[in-house]
């Protein structure tokens, strides 16, 4: 929830276009999720008597949402971030990208939870593609 509240900020305080991209595809991402879950319908891992679950577990949400995050991030910093010619002055990459997926990773403790992640992983490399090579060309005549 707090990326959300993170993004929603960036959004309405910077409106970078990259910024709305990378948001609407998390927002794509969830839908993408929402689909898969009524179309897989597996029952959630079973708990105790007195907790229930009315959605269904497969693939789950929380582990695609990080791991898009992460993939997306990972991009980013690396493509469309300048790179500097020393690895140590680009360093701080490094250490964002691998707190991403430890993130990403500590949920990731199921079969669901590990679909959700390698979908939120293919997704979010399939989405940066589409705005780096699709929507960015598009960027300044949408910002003039």
């Amino acid at each position: 929830m707090s990326l959300i509240v993170a993004f929603l900020t960036l959004v309405i305080f910077r409106r970078d276009l990259h910024t709305i991209s990378y948001f609407a595809g998390l927002l794509l991402n969830e839908a993408l999720n929402w689909l898969l879950k009524h179309t897989i319908r597996e029952n959630r891992p079973q708990r105790e008597i007195s907790v229930l679950f009315t959605e269904y577990g497969m693939p789950s949400s929380h582990a695609q949402f990080m791991y898009f995050f992460a993939t997306y991030l990972v991009f980013f910093l690396f493509i469309r971030v300048y790179r500097n010619y020393k690895w140590v002055e680009d360093l701080w990459k490094y250490i964002l990208i691998l707190g991403g997926y430890t993130c990403a990773t500590l949920v990731a403790y199921s079969s669901q939870v590990i679909w959700g992640g390698v979908v939120g992983l293919v997704l979010g490399c399939v989405w940066f593609a589409v705005v780096q090579i699709i929507l960015t060309p598009f960027f300044p005549y949408i910002a003039a």
